[in-house]
């Protein structure tokens, strides 16, 4: 390994960290969100307008941390299309730009000696991407795959969430990215930078 690509992975994780820690978190830590909303009819228009303004900032605080998901599965693919553009000699190199993530990822992992299986970083990291696809596209394959493999994303303890689009909800509309979804991501991220970097005092224990 030459200079320009050892290092690679520690800057990557440096650069997930900081964008986790101080934009991600620390904005979803200053919206309101409330642990359950309260449903049925309301005694007096003071408190059904409070009600619906709890409901109104759940929902807002849903769609900031799908927005956020979207943006940690963005950074990482590209992250890892840019390792394989140092580690790929032709043909592969060339394909690198449009080869498929989910074929990609285990394939730059074997090379950086990362395990996706350990931990869970793999599955993690995966279910990172599906989400953001759903974030971007809405209804479709990936939703439904989504669904079988991560049924939990759409469970809701009592009631935390309304979708606030008139007419049946898509599917995609009542997912749920709640904040110990996306520390998950970012650990799952941080974890196989760590990894992927073997040089002294590297750190690939989870943050947050």
């Amino acid at each position: 390994m030459n200079s320009s690509k050892e290092y690679l992975p520690r800057i990557f994780q440096a650069n997930i960290d900081r964008l986790y820690r101080r934009v991600i978190a620390d904005s979803v830590s200053k919206l309101n969100r409330h642990g359950e909303l309260t449903t049925g009819t309301a005694a007096t228009m003071v408190e059904f307008l409070d009600r619906a303004a709890a409901q109104v900032d759940n929902y807002t605080h849903n769609e900031a941390s799908k927005a956020f998901a979207l943006i940690l599965s963005a950074s990482f693919e590209r992250q890892i299309r840019i390792l394989g553009t140092h580690w790929f000699q032709e043909p592969e190199l060339s394909q690198v730009p449009t080869r498929s993530f989910r074929l990609l990822l285990p394939e730059m992992a074997k090379l950086l000696l990362v395990d996706l299986e350990s931990d869970g970083i793999g599955d993690a990291i995966i279910e990172n991407y599906l989400v953001a696809n759903v974030v971007r596209h809405g209804d479709g394959p990936t939703c439904t795959i989504l669904r079988e493999c991560a049924p939990r994303l759409w469970q809701q303890e009592g009631v935390e969430y309304v979708d606030l689009l008139p007419g049946p909800s898509p599917l995609s509309e009542l997912l749920l990215i709640r904040p110990s979804d996306l520390a998950r991501y970012a650990n799952a991220i941080i974890r196989f930078w760590g990894r992927a970097d073997h040089h002294p005092f590297a750190d690939a224990m989870a943050h947050y």
